[in-house]
């Protein structure tokens, strides 16, 4: 027998303002899904662009922040 296992490769959507003036809060929208579900969890790991270190979050640490 045979057996093939195909892993889809989950989906992200990130979405805020094109601009915003200095001093402004932006707010980032994340979501992220995979058909896996449960057996597959997702995790985020976000470079800002200032030289601080990779931000990794859990979905579940993601969503306590309203993402």
């Amino acid at each position: 027998k045979t057996i093939t296992v195909n892993n889809v490769a989950p989906s992200l959507n990130i979405g805020g303002a094109g601009s915003i003036d200095e001093g402004d809060t932006f707010a980032l929208a994340i979501a992220g899904s995979d058909v896996a579900g449960a057996a597959d969890p997702l995790s985020y790991t976000i470079d800002w662009g200032d030289g601080s270190a990779l931000q990794t979050l859990s979905a579940a640490e993601l969503a306590a922040l309203g993402g």
